[in-house]
């Protein structure tokens, strides 16, 4: 068997299909279970569906963490699980949708389904493919630690992968469905999410609007630049999206006593996924009491379920935390290491991915400029919103105006509440990660305070509106990103092998290096590795020894190059690494750490202790000297 071969044994895409299609019948059954014990029946049946649906998918996310930490996460407990989940959301899936049910549901879902399904299923070549990795997220850490958490049988927090001590609601799915399907299932199930997304994104706009209303509203989030770039690999906001979205749903359409509960756990499985998320989980907490009307059952008892929709998501929420707290001390590890710790090496580390997830986008610039920038500019980080974001931000600032000279005082606090949450959001957004994706909570919250307002789409003017968001919507779209979605299907149709693919997703020589060490050692092989973070391929056991990314091995950069080729051997003696692999080109690191590295790996050379197996423009590979 050779390196690729090796990578396709664990990457079957019947197997990934068949796994995630079970998922979502089980999803479903959990979902509908919930409903039924806590009563809810939202008036408008698809959005009843999507949002059972959701809360299904937190629920396993739960369920899969405490089988993890358990230790009983493997294909055995999986395969039980879902394949008893799947049968009975089969069965109640075909009861739901009965023939006098489905008709209506189909004829309001009809748009959607001929505008949306066609784009959909263009992009379905990303899911369908290995993981590639635009960037570094799904190959350094969102697949990679749980895909090392199934390997080693329990969900360490890994001090040389700091992101590991996140709390990852998502990547615990990932981690079940990954026994069972292997590694194509993350972008599987992460695609279903966004399809989610679209789903209650067009249920809320069309119940509200109409299915016009539903299309473009749609459009505005789906054909965004940074939407499109989104969803070309796997990021977790997604399930904080489709959590968000679904409580609008619950809080407008439900009326149920026991609303509380499905809302307290959306709100604390959206903290769980990672830290951005906890101040979305407070507004979906909220939202019940903002978007009711005062004769509605949750608003007339408001302080008693809101107490009991905070128990519930604080009780799921700790549940997450509590491991990197236990494991590390800080529950919130990477991040606030000044706050929870006095070791220098902690201290560094935190200092250096506070750093790195602060870009300079937005740095010093007025907040006009910061609009522009995330509407046009390809200078922010994740890329931009398009130009629909600012004709959105005129509408709310619109809204705002119309909120204040409202009558109707119901209608008016409500509006207010949530232009409040939006203009939480954004500051939240300028003081903590100025990332494009962390703003787009904020811009679904702008959609439906637009959507709500009847000032602004009364008589003809609506359709003024509608051809403005349009327009902006054709100007902004990254059509370009049409290649990228066509060369993966050229990969899934099988006119592009595994070996060429990965190297021309990692442009550079990676692949090639991982190749080197597979032939020689198999799956047993023992890496150390420098500066690299995309590892999701490297076969074996690695460790992770890069100055400041991690604080399991502490190199101060003030030592010099032999102290620092001293302890680098101690290192490689006392974890019995083989293989050295080092990435000599890394824009996160600075040349004179890169340099002083390097300087002390070829002191080992020198000494003979270690030899070059494999030397690149951008890696090279050393071997230990038997």
């Amino acid at each position: 068997m050779n390196y690729f071969e090796w990578i396709e044994s664990h990457s079957s895409t019947a197997m990934a299909l068949f796994t995630v299609t079970a998922f979502i019948f089980a999803a479903y059954a959990a979902g509908c279970t919930l409903f039924k014990i806590s009563g809810i029946k939202l008036r408008q049946p698809i959005l009843n569906q999507a949002t059972a649906f959701t809360c299904g998918i937190n629920l396993w996310g739960v369920i899969f963490y405490l089988l993890s930490i358990c230790g009983m996460l493997n294909s055995t407990s999986v395969f039980f699980l879902l394949g008893s989940g799947g049968v009975c959301g089969l069965f109640l899936m075909t009861r739901n949708f009965k023939r006098k049910r489905f008709i209506p549901a189909f004829k309001f879902m009809l748009p959607f389904v001929v505008i949306c399904s066609p784009l959909l299923l263009f992009m379905t070549s990303v899911p369908l493919n290995l993981p590639g990795g635009l960037r570094l997220d799904e190959l350094s850490y969102q697949i990679t630690v749980p895909w090392r958490w199934l390997n080693d049988g329990f969900p360490h927090v890994y001090r040389d992968l700091p992101y590991s001590g996140f709390p990852m609601l998502p990547n615990f799915i990932f981690q079940g469905l990954m026994a069972t399907g292997g590694l194509k299932t993350p972008r599987l199930l992460v695609f279903i999410t966004h399809i989610m997304v679209f789903v209650l994104l067009y249920g809320l706009a069309a119940r509200r609007r109409g299915s016009l209303a539903g299309i473009i509203f749609t459009l505005v989030l789906m054909l965004s630049p940074c939407y499109i770039y989104f969803m070309a690999e796997v990021y977790v906001e997604s399930f904080i999206l489709m959590n968000l979205l679904a409580g609008f749903s619950l809080a407008e359409y439900s009326r149920a006593r026991r609303l509380w509960l499905a809302n307290g756990i959306i709100a604390g499985a959206t903290a769980s996924v990672k830290l951005t998320g906890l101040v979305i989980a407070a507004l979906i907490g909220l939202l019940p009491t903002i978007m009711q009307k005062k004769d509605q059952i949750y608003v007339r008892n408001k302080f008693h379920p809101m107490l009991l929709c905070a128990f519930t998501g604080i009780v799921i929420m700790t549940a997450f935390y509590l491991r990197p707290l236990l494991y590390t001390g800080n529950p919130c590890y990477p991040y606030m290491g000044k706050y929870f710790s006095s070791d220098p090496a902690n201290l560094i580390m935190s200092q250096q991915h506070h750093a790195m997830g602060i870009p300079d986008a937005g740095a010093g610039l007025s907040w006009l400029e910061i609009i522009y920038d995330l509407s046009h500019s390809g200078r922010v980080f994740d890329s931009n919103l398009g130009w629909q974001f600012p004709v959105l931000l005129t509408l709310y600032m619109l809204c705002i105006v119309f909120s204040i000279m409202d009558k109707n005082d119901c209608r008016r606090k409500r509006n207010i509440y949530l232009q409040l949450a939006v203009a939480g959001l954004l500051v939240f957004w300028y003081f903590t990660s100025r990332q494009t994706r962390f703003l787009l909570p904020a811009t679904l919250v702008i959609m439906q305070i637009v959507i709500h307002s009847n000032v602004l789409f009364s008589g003809k003017r609506r359709y003024c509106i509608y051809t403005t968001i349009l327009a902006a919507i054709l100007v902004s779209t990254p059509w370009h990103w049409r290649r990228h979605y066509t060369s993966n299907w050229q990969s899934v149709l099988g006119k592009v092998d595994t070996a060429s693919y990965l190297s021309t997703c990692s442009n550079d020589y990676l692949i090639q290096a991982f190749d080197v060490i597979f032939r020689i050692r198999g799956a047993k092989a023992r890496t150390m590795v420098f500066f690299e973070r995309r590892l999701l391929y490297l076969p074996g056991t690695y460790f992770i020894a890069t100055p400041g990314y991690q604080d399991k091995f502490f190199l101060s950069p003030q030592n010099s190059i032999s102290d620092n080729s001293r302890y680098i051997n101690d290192l490689l003696n006392k974890n019995d690494v083989e293989f050295i692999l080092f990435e000599k080109v890394t824009k996160y690191n600075s040349p004179s750490l890169t340099g002083t590295i390097g300087a002390s790996l070829r002191e080992l050379i020198n000494e003979g202790k270690y030899r070059t197996i494999f030397n690149s423009q951008t890696h090279f590979v050393l071997q230990r000297r038997q």
